[in-house]
């Protein structure tokens, strides 16, 4: 293989590299953000403002897309199936280890189709479109990105949680389903093939930029490590400060957090009223209230927490 960078054949495209650092450094910051609010150091709605949602979407977009480009580079001479199924099983078992460990952390709200998920998922289709000429890739890729936001039929409810037409969405922390971030891969994808087909390679980037793509090298494992890291980073700040304002964290606030959350999945809003209304009088009434408010239950509090939601849901 050809070792320039930024050319046919070559192992490594350090300008791709660096744009996925940058990638991982506004996920790091994306999550980070998520962890503050998730321990109540800053407002719980900075998490559903509109900013912070579009900042999200750009980040998946952005890693979805940098995957179709090296997609494209990988398919050049030809592709090497054996590389790409290797890839491919390292993505699944990383999103696998995502939903396990979510699974233990946020039994009501694990990750069942995020981001790795959709990247393993896309990467298949992309299979189809390797051949392809750079403007039906594109053309392909666009349509699914824009069915995504415009279609919501709930005949696709069942099948919404991998698919994202329907209606209902599901409670996860982390939701991509192939409508539409599939598209981004697939126009990110066609993309390269035009970069390719038109011999616009890219030199590396300057030398400030070399932590970046060391970083990018090597994005699949910081993204498996970094934010297990922050959080636990955050909750031992909140063990340590147990700020009086989360012991005292009014009703209304949980009341309208736990409404939110339960109408996301597409119960009745009439139901999610008295159920949440349910769960925080009788949360109230034990001595586990402090320790919901600063989510520092432990394994036989929350499923005494556990049992109370499920109560109140009946």
């Amino acid at each position: 293989m050809a070792s320039k960078p930024g050319v046919p054949g070559a192992t490594r495209w350090p300008w791709l590299d660096g744009l996925r650092g940058i990638a991982l450094v506004a996920m790091a910051i994306y999550h980070f953000t998520w962890d503050l609010a998730y321990f109540h150091f800053v407002p719980g709605g900075v998490l559903r403002s509109t900013l912070f949602t579009v900042f999200g979407h750009a980040i998946a977009c952005s890693f979805l897309a940098i995957a179709g480009f090296a997609l494209a580079i990988a398919a050049q001479p030809q592709l090497d199936l054996t590389k790409f199924l290797v890839r491919l099983a390292k993505i699944v078992i990383a999103a696998l280890l995502v939903t396990v460990a979510t699974w233990f952390a946020f039994p009501q709200s694990f990750v069942t189709f995020g981001i790795l998920h959709c990247i393993a998922a896309a990467s298949v289709i992309s299979l189809a479109f390797m051949l392809a000429p750079f403007w039906l890739t594109g053309l392909a890729g666009a349509l699914v990105f824009i069915a995504g936001w415009v279609i919501e039929l709930p005949a696709f409810d069942t099948v919404n949680g991998w698919l994202g037409l329907g209606v209902r969405v599901p409670l996860t922390n982390d939701w991509r389903p192939l409508f539409p971030w599939a598209g981004a891969m697939l126009l990110g994808l066609g993309f390269g093939q035009w970069v390719l087909n038109r011999k616009m390679f890219v030199r590396a980037m300057p030398p400030p930029a070399r932590l970046l793509q060391t970083a990018g090298r090597h994005s699949l494992i910081i993204y498996l490590l970094h934010q297990p890291l922050l959080f636990a980073m955050v909750w031992l700040a909140a063990l340590a400060i147990q700020p009086q304002a989360d012991a005292n964290i009014p009703q209304g606030n949980y009341i309208r957090a736990c409404i939110t959350r339960c109408e996301q999945t597409g119960s009745d809003p009439g139901f999610c009223a008295r159920a949440c209304n349910c769960i925080a009088q009788e949360t109230l009434r034990t001595d586990i209230w402090k320790h919901v408010v600063r989510n520092n239950l432990t394994p036989v509090l929350q499923k005494q927490y556990d049992g109370i939601i499920a109560a109140c849901r009946r």
